[in-house]
Parts: structure tokens; C-alpha cells; sequence
């Protein structure tokens, strides 16, 4: 037992050498591709935020978990009647996934990600100021994505990444500044 201790030990090694805790804070715009509708005001983008952290294994492989906002898509219009009505969704949760990053350059690197998004959703119907029907929803289902990150020193990283987001069959998208911390 012990000499297979040792064994594994040593293969192992090399990769802990190389061994990284990272966090990392995304802010940017979620786009919920709602497009235009005739005779309605339709806002399907907003604000996008995540913090997360992760362990990569080795320079290139790595896993990541973190909490994620994607904000609010609305749409608005008047009524035959002359009244208002509002629809308003927005989708949060935690994911959990894969992390890679490969060096282009000297300090560039390209990034892609792929995971588990376990999300909710909360939907509210406004008719003329007063909420008539709120539904709540939740499901896990893939996230993946691709960007670039440019280290500014040996503990952090800035870069910009696209990621897709699968919310109950509907695709989310997410482009967003990143800021990176190596401990």
C-alpha cells in the first residue's frame, strides 16, 4: 500500500507543481433575443454579473463554480383599452463546469468553458400597475463559452468572454469584461 502511495504521489506531482486557486468577477450585457415586436417596447438585454472561483489542475485544465445574475427582459405595451400591461423575466443561479486556457502569446491566453447552469427563473405579469400573474421556474441545464484573458502580472488577469447559457431551450448570451485573481 505504501508503494502505491508513493507512485501515485509522484505522478501527481507534476501537475500540483503547477497547481492555481483562482477568483474571478464578470461584469457585462446578458442578451435574451427576444427581438422587436410591433407595438411594443422590448428591453432584452441588461446588466450581467458573476463571481466565481476555481483550482486549475495544471496551466491549461481547470475547474470552475460560481453564482451568476443574467438580469431582466421586459416587454411593455398599452392595452386596446388604453391601459398598461408588463412582462418581466429574469434568470440567476449557480454553475459549475470545466475550465480551459491556452497560451497564444507571451502573457495571452485563449479561454473556453463548459459546464452546469442550475438556474432560476421568476416571471411577473403588470396590468395597469398592479402584478395579476408571477410564476417562479428552475432547472439545470449547459453553459459554454469562449474568450481571452492578458496577464497584467503573475496574480491577475483581465480579458472579455462570450458565453451561452441553455435555459430551458432557450439560448441566453453573455459578453463581459473579466478581472482574474491567481493566489
Amino acid at each position: 500500500m505504501k508503494r502505491l502511495t508513493a507512485m501515485l504521489a509522484l505522478c501527481l506531482a507534476p501537475m500540483l507543481v503547477h497547481a492555481q486557486a483562482f477568483v474571478e468577477l464578470s461584469l457585462g450585457q446578458a442578451d435574451f433575443g427576444l427581438g422587436a415586436a410591433p407595438g411594443l417596447d422590448v428591453k432584452d438585454s441588461d446588466t450581467s454579473w458573476a463571481i466565481s472561483g476555481g483550482y486549475m489542475f495544471n496551466p491549461n485544465v481547470g475547474a470552475e463554480v460560481g453564482y451568476r445574475s443574467l438580469g431582466e427582459a421586459s416587454v411593455s405595451g398599452i392595452t386596446p383599452g388604453g391601459g398598461s400591461v408588463r412582462a418581466t423575466i429574469d434568470f440567476a443561479g449557480v454553475f459549475a463546469g470545466m475550465v480551459g486556457r491556452f497560451p497564444m502569446a507571451d502573457r495571452l491566453h485563449f479561454l473556453g468553458r463548459f459546464g452546469l447552469f442550475l438556474w432560476e427563473g421568476k416571471a411577473r405579469l403588470v396590468e395597469n400597475g398592479v402584478l395579476t400573474e408571477s410564476l417562479d421556474d428552475d432547472g439545470t441545464d449547459l453553459y459554454f463559452g469562449v474568450g481571452a484573458s492578458y496577464a497584467v502580472s503573475r496574480n491577475a488577469d483581465v480579458g472579455f468572454g462570450w458565453t451561452r447559457y441553455d435555459v430551458d431551450g432557450e439560448n441566453l448570451d453573455a459578453l463581459e469584461l473579466k478581472l482574474r485573481f491567481n493566489f
